[in-house]
This record gives C-alpha cells, sequence and structure tokens, in this order.
C-alpha cells in the first residue's frame, strides 16, 4: 500500500513538470541578442586563442521574402587570427541572416539567397535516437561517416522561470573528435554552443555566452552583462529608447562616389564612422539631419567598408562596397 501511495505522490508532483515541458516555447521574433563565442588554442606560447571568432546576432524586424515574412537578424562578427602563432589579424563582418519558424512542426528554417530557398536552421521536434545531420540542425553532418551526433537524453531545464525542453546529444563513436563528449540545445533558445555553432571540444570551443529576450538576460550572467560588440548593440544604453531597434539603409551599394544614409531613429547630432576590413577609422563626420544624409566617399580606394551611425542611445552598422 505504501508503494502504491508513494507512486501516486511522485505521478502527482511530476504533473507540473510534464506540463510546463509539453508547451512549445518558439523561437523568439523580436527584441532579442544572442553572443557567442568560438575558436581554437594550439599556441603553447598565447594566453589568447590563436583563432577566436566572437559573434552578436541581434533580431531588426521583419522582410517579406516571396510573399513570405521573415525575421531579420543582424549579425556582427569579429574575428581574430594569430597567424603562426605570433601575428594577430583582425577581420569584422556584418550578415543579416533571415529565418521563419513553423511552430506547428518545431522547426526553424533560413533563407539562402542562393538557392532561393529554405534550409532548415533547428529541428525541435527531435526524439531520442535521431541523428543530427543536416535535415536537422544546420551544422550537422552531411553523411553518416563524419561520426554524425546522435540526440541520447531528452530533459527540461528551468529559464526564465519556466521550463525548456533540452536535447543533449553526443558522438557515440569512440574514434570520433569529440567522442561522448555532451553538448545539447534549448528549446526556442538554440545551442549552448552558439546560435549556428556545432560544438566544440579538446582544442577548439564553442559557448552561447548570453542570450536575452525582452531586455532579460535568460542565459549567462545578468551581473556583468557580456556584449562582444557594444558599438553595434548598445543595448544597455537602449533599453529605455524608442529607437533600441533602429534600422539603418546605405543607398547606392555598391558606390564609387556617395551614398545616402537612411535610419528610422534620429539623425540629427549622431556620428557616421567608416572602417576598412581592419577596423581601422578612416572616415568620420556629425550629421545634421532628422532622418537622412548623403556622405561623400569618392577619395576612397575602392574596397570593402563598415558604416557605423552612433546616435545618443543607438547605434547600427551596415556594409559598404565602394567600386
Amino acid at each position: 500500500m505504501r508503494k502504491i501511495l508513494s507512486l501516486i505522490a511522485f505521478m502527482y508532483l511530476c504533473m507540473p513538470l510534464r506540463a510546463q515541458i509539453s508547451v512549445y516555447h518558439p523561437f523568439p521574433d523580436s527584441d532579442a541578442v544572442w553572443c557567442d563565442d568560438s575558436g581554437r588554442h594550439i599556441c603553447p606560447f598565447l594566453i589568447e586563442p590563436d583563432v577566436l571568432i566572437r559573434t552578436t546576432y541581434q533580431l531588426n524586424g521583419k522582410y517579406d521574402i516571396d510573399s513570405i515574412t521573415y525575421n531579420r537578424l543582424s549579425s556582427y562578427r569579429i574575428s581574430t587570427y594569430y597567424f603562426n602563432c605570433d601575428t594577430p589579424s583582425r577581420y569584422i563582418d556584418t550578415t543579416t541572416y533571415y529565418f521563419r519558424q513553423d511552430t506547428a512542426q518545431k522547426k526553424v528554417f533560413l533563407y539562402n539567397f542562393s538557392s532561393h530557398s529554405d534550409s532548415l536552421l533547428y529541428d525541435f521536434n527531435l526524439q531520442v535516437g535521431d541523428t543530427l545531420t543536416q535535415s536537422r540542425i544546420s551544422w550537422g553532418s552531411t553523411n553518416l561517416t563524419q561520426f554524425p551526433y546522435i540526440v541520447t537524453s531528452i530533459d527540461s531545464v528551468l529559464i526564465g522561470g519556466q521550463f525548456r525542453k533540452r536535447f543533449n546529444y553526443q558522438q557515440l563513436d569512440s574514434s570520433a573528435f569529440c567522442a561522448f563528449e555532451i553538448s545539447s540545445m534549448i528549446e526556442g533558445i538554440g545551442c549552448i554552443s552558439g546560435l549556428m555553432n556545432g560544438p566544440g571540444c579538446f582544442e577548439t570551443f564553442a559557448n552561447l555566452q548570453e542570450f536575452i529576450q525582452d531586455n532579460i538576460v535568460l542565459v549567462g550572467s545578468s551581473a556583468t552583462v557580456f556584449y562582444y560588440c557594444p558599438d553595434y548593440t548598445f543595448i544597455d544604453e537602449a533599453k529605455n529608447s524608442s529607437e533600441k531597434n533602429a534600422f539603418l539603409t546605405l543607398s547606392p551599394n555598391p558606390t564609387s562616389s556617395t551614398f545616402t544614409i537612411t535610419t528610422t531613429a534620429q539623425l540629427q547630432n549622431a556620428q557616421v564612422e567608416i572602417y576598412n576590413v581592419v577596423g581601422v577609422a578612416v572616415q568620420s563626420e556629425f550629421i545634421n539631419k532628422k532622418s537622412e544624409m548623403s556622405v561623400e566617399v569618392s577619395a576612397l580606394p575602392p574596397g570593402i567598408y563598415f558604416v557605423k551611425v552612433k546616435g545618443d542611445k543607438w547605434s547600427a552598422v551596415q556594409k559598404l562596397v565602394i567600386q
């Protein structure tokens, strides 16, 4: 009789947990930021990794492609490489991604401009035993001979006062590079190795350092906010600003002489800075217009540049090509 009562009590206690994880937590579609890093550490005399890639992703409005609405995901990536374990080189890249989600299928898709079609980013409908090929996750194996990751367990994790499903996976082949090291992804957030990173191990690493939604740090430390690219996001300064999601456009782009800056924020008293690909400022000027301004760049040599516009409580960056 005691065993029966104990079993009933256990089932009763488990009911709220099951009810919580049965509720699907979709990917955010506004006001969210992911900060992650990845790299490699093989140089014995360097304190820093010889390869370090730090990326901030920020949701930045919506965009229609072929009559389908996608979420615009802006990224700012700083890559540092120590060639021959000696001389560092730094590269900056800004790429805008577009994703949509199917909440019924519990899947998230990225738009591929090359193929003009969607590719899978995440599948949150996985089962124990599933193999993580590219039909299941963006960084998955392209074939089964590459030591694919296998979903070994599914549990839950308490985030922001709610339980979310957590899918744990590992390489089960003993000859695999990261054999038996467990990594995971969390429903509605993504991989703990980073939004678009596969797991790292041994000499390589990949980590989701922070995930922030609605100005609440759900992954990472809320005491010391971890932003790789504060000049790009300015989230701390913009928390109470209506311009925190300012949208910046440059046209024409590419250009050979001048381009026009247009933004949804107030340009008056803002500053424009133009950087080359190694992060050196090559031109700077102040803006005295309200929402649009022309900039002369005919004196700059052809190449790829990054235009940063900084207001009192906001900042935005876009890539510019000068022909």
